[in-house]
């Protein structure tokens, strides 16, 4: 035999031993159509949420190996609709497909809080096809609160140095002077303090804080039993930004002295209201020798004469006396 045809022989009966040749498997066909839709437990779409659709082969991992991914955003009906997405052709390998969405909502108030809403949500090992619908539940997964800012600060007095504070207060407005709220702060003994002030205040409309610290009142003689009155008071306001939630710069107030009155020592009197004195009544004894003693007519005329000249003086001075009158009792 030819050993070119010996060769060939051979090689025919490898391939007959060895089975039939496996034809490759059918590529996915990327024309499917997938319609996602975002929407609340109660069925409330979610508008403007970012959607991500992959596919994969059920043995891989869709965020890791995806055969295709691709994103879109819902609309008002809370659906996105992506084309051109492979599914398998017939006798084809088998694909899945995966899809989240999530949307971040950031709502800012009059007075510059910010609060921020979070939409989450995911569906996943759905089977590919040419048509293919998948719901995925929208749940709030974060709701981020306004953050309170803090305020640093520092107190000195004319000198330059700390005083001892009697009272400091702080009053905050919302922009444009709406809203306020006030409270009362402590300063330690080198002129610190901190406060905690609402998230108020954006750059374009800024929140307005007024400080009043008031130190200790001093008196200083000035003759005559008088003190004149004096303190050191700080009273500064300052345009801030605070809606951002992060601690501005540290605030520097500047105390003066400022004269707060004088007072004079000793009580003054004050005559008693409303107070009734008692009129002693005399013994009989006693009263006789005063109307000229027993028995004596003339006497008794003369004081009775006296007591009505006295009751007429009484009725006339309270007749003309003004102002309401007491009912007797």
């Amino acid at each position: 035999m030819h050993p070119v045809i010996a060769v060939l022989v051979a090689v025919g009966v490898v391939l007959a031993s060895s089975g039939p040749v496996l034809a490759a498997a059918p590529a996915p066909i990327y024309e499917a159509t997938v319609t996602v839709t975002f929407a609340e437990p109660g069925g409330a779409p979610v508008d403007g949420a970012t959607v991500t659709l992959t596919a994969a082969a059920p043995s891989d991992v869709p965020e890791v190996d995806p055969l295709y991914t691709a994103t879109g955003t819902t609309g008002p009906d809370g659906t996105a609709t992506f084309t051109g997405v492979p599914y398998p052709a017939e006798g084809g390998p088998a694909l899945i497909l995966s899809a989240s969405a999530q949307r971040v909502e950031s709502v800012t108030d009059e007075f510059g809080c910010t609060l921020t809403t979070t939409y989450q949500g995911a569906t996943s090992d759905v089977a590919a096809g040419p048509t293919v619908a998948i719901e995925v539940i929208a749940y709030v997964t974060g709701i981020g609160a306004c953050v309170a800012p803090l305020v640093l600060g520092t107190v000195l007095g004319p000198d330059g140095e700390p005083f001892a504070v009697k009272t400091a207060r702080v009053t905050q407005f919302g922009p444009n002077g709406e809203g306020a709220v006030g409270m009362r702060f402590e300063v330690d003994a080198d002129g610190s303090f901190k406060v905690v002030l609402r998230p108020w205040g954006t750059a374009d409309a800024p929140s307005r804080v007024e400080f009043d610290i008031v130190g200790l009142t001093t008196k200083i003689a000035i003759g005559g039993g008088c003190f004149a009155l004096s303190a050191i008071v700080a009273r500064e306001s300052f345009d801030l930004v605070l809606a951002t939630g992060e601690t501005p710069d540290p605030l520097v107030l500047a105390g003066t002295v400022r004269q707060l009155g004088e007072v004079c020592g000793g009580a003054t009197a004050t005559p008693a209201t409303n107070v009734r004195t008692a009129r002693p009544t005399l013994p009989p004894s006693d009263g006789a020798e005063l109307l000229g003693g027993p028995g004596s007519a003339a006497s008794v005329a003369a004081v009775i004469g006296g007591l009505l000249l006295v009751a007429s003086g009484l009725t006339l001075g309270i007749a003309r006396r003004p102002g309401p009158r007491r009912r007797s009792r």
